[in-house]
């Protein structure tokens, strides 16, 4: 199902439901190759991230963020990423706009201006392998399901 990754917090996020869905890759050429083209099954995701100025402070500012819905809820992603310096960060909601103060909640307004936690922009990259049988081959046929598995509605 396309919506399977995303918790049930952000189901009702078109948001959330788009970013997360496997591209549609139906062509004349992929139906009559033999082979599936899992190159065609890349997607790039923009996300805000949070960046902790001190690693050991990273548990305390993931139960805040996760507390105050700030942080991302995605199966198969986990939500604490780092580089290979050992660089840690939080993934954030994609509602969450870093030139949009509004759109922050207190506790991650508080976490900036405290110097604790730096927002900046992250690319996430999903392959193939990120998205189950069912949902890559939705992605072939060019529908999704919506809420119930009795309910297609056909991609345009």
């Amino acid at each position: 199902m396309a919506t399977n990754h995303i918790s049930k917090d952000n189901r009702s996020d078109p948001t959330m439901q788009s970013a997360f869905r496997p591209p549609a890759v139906l062509t004349i050429a992929a139906t009559a190759a033999k082979s599936l083209d899992r190159s065609q099954f890349a997607k790039k995701v923009q996300l805000p991230r949070a960046v902790v100025r001190d690693n050991r402070v990273i548990g305390e500012y993931r139960s805040k963020l996760q507390a105050s819905n700030d942080l991302l809820k995605v199966a198969r992603i986990s939500p604490v990423q780092k580089n290979a310096e050992g660089d840690r960060w939080l993934l954030l909601n994609p509602g969450i706009d870093l030139k949009a103060p509004d759109t922050w909640s207190p506790t991650l307004s508080e976490a900036v201006k405290a110097g604790d936690l730096r927002l900046d922009p992250w690319e996430l990259n999903l392959d193939y392998g990120f998205w189950g049988y069912c949902e890559s081959r939705l992605g072939l046929v060019g529908c999704r399901l919506d809420k119930t598995l009795t309910t297609r509605k056909w991609m345009s």
